[in-house]
Parts: structure tokens; C-alpha cells; sequence
């Protein structure tokens, strides 16, 4: 696939994602507005432990891939194995070492790792697309992120099954975030 950049706009129009969708995020307000063009999804944020907290939310440790393990089979129980994942990393600034790169990979590229693992192991008859979205803030680089898209490219090539891409959000210096309603529309098009 080739990246193509494009303004983010709340009217790219209606599109409506199909079946089970998971969002991995720290943002309740991109859930709301994900509810909202989705058949079905389940939020899943950042938490100490594995923690079913009812009506479709729960929490996990990012950091402990039996957490996933749990996660899916709760899913997979109920009938619910997501075919849509959208893993959205907190917005933050690239740093070469310390607990901010230790941070950005945990919330990050080994967070997809573990989650991938967990879904694998349930056997999914079906595709499983999955869009690791990250905020790239002005014209600061992300080589952390970057790293995504040849480990998307690898778990495709292993399991054909697995469609992994990147989406890049680019962010005006200043702006901080992007309105959740734009955010789900680009990416209810994305899939």
C-alpha cells in the first residue's frame, strides 16, 4: 500500500464500519463518537489489569499479553471477535531513551504484539484489519511508530488473515488533538 496524505475533515462522509469493532485508547470521546458509525464496539483503555467493566468497556495492563488472552476469549465467548481493531496511541512527542520511548513502545507497537498473539491463538475464521493510528505532532518525526509498518508487513506475509496499516495523524503545531468526529470519520473510510 502507498500512504497518501489528506486533510482530516468531520464530513468525509458517512461511512459506517461493519460488524464488531475494538478501540484500543485512552479517549472516551473518540468511543462516543465511534458508537456512532459502528454496528457494534468494544472500548478497551489502559488500565492496571484485566477488567471487564460492563456495557462494552474494559481495561487491561497494555504491558501483559495475558490480559489479551483474557480479552479475546471474553469476546470470543460472547460472540464478539472484533474483524475491525483501532489501536490509537496517546499523543506524545518522540524522545531516544527513557521512560518515554519505554512508554511509547509499551503503549504502542508491543501493546498490537500482544493483542495479535491473543487473537491468533483464538483462530479467527475471518480477516482481522487492524489500523495502529498515531499523532504526529507538527513536523516531528516518529521513528518509533514508523517501525509499525514493517511489522505490519511481516504479520501479513505470516498470516494473510492479519491486515495491519498504518494511519499517520499529522497535527498543526499547537493542536493537540484531532475532534473525534473527524478521527472516526477518516477511519470508518480506512475500513
Amino acid at each position: 500500500s502507498r500512504w497518501e496524505e489528506s486533510p482530516i475533515s468531520a464530513n468525509q462522509g458517512h461511512h459506517r464500519i461493519p460488524g464488531h469493532v475494538l478501540l484500543i485508547s485512552e479517549s472516551e470521546e473518540v468511543w462516543n463518537s465511534l458508537k456512532e458509525r459502528a454496528e457494534q464496539v468494544a472500548w478497551v483503555k489502559p488500565g492496571e489489569g484485566y477488567q471487564n467493566l460492563g456495557q462494552g468497556v474494559y481495561t487491561v495492563d497494555l504491558t501483559r499479553p495475558g490480559d489479551y488472552r483474557e480479552l479475546i476469549a471474553d469476546l470470543k465467548e460472547k460472540n464478539l471477535l472484533p474483524g475491525r481493531i483501532i489501536h490509537l496511541c496517546p499523543k506524545q512527542g518522540f524522545t531516544p531513551r527513557g521512560e518515554t520511548l519505554k512508554n511509547q513502545l509499551e503503549k504502542g507497537i508491543y501493546s498490537v504484539f500482544n493483542l495479535g498473539q491473543a487473537i491468533v491463538a483464538e483462530k479467527p475464521g475471518a480477516h482481522v484489519r487492524l489500523a495502529y493510528t498515531y499523532y504526529v505532532p507538527g513536523r516531528e518525526g516518529q521513528p518509533v511508530h514508523s517501525a509499525f509498518s514493517g511489522y505490519a508487513r511481516t504479520v501479513g506475509r505470516e498470516n494473510p488473515k492479519f491486515i495491519y496499516q498504518a494511519v499517520e495523524l499529522r497535527t498543526p503545531p499547537g493542536d493537540e488533538v484531532i475532534p473525534a468526529s473527524a478521527l472516526t470519520a477518516l477511519l470508518a473510510g480506512e475500513f
